[in-house]
């Protein structure tokens, strides 16, 4: 996921896990610029790649 501010701003992304565990995050590194959120998933159960 890829999320840009309007204008100046500065954006965090988080992509959760049952809406509980954080496996994905990310923080625009300057004003206007985008933060990326991105996660792999594996075949096996329980298994979260950052």
């Amino acid at each position: 996921m890829e999320v840009t501010p309007a204008g100046k701003g500065v954006v965090r992304c988080w992509i959760l896990l049952d809406g509980v565990r954080v496996v994905a995050e990310d923080t625009s590194p300057g004003p206007g610029k985008p933060a990326v959120c991105r996660v792999t998933t594996s075949s096996a159960p329980g298994k979260w790649l950052r």
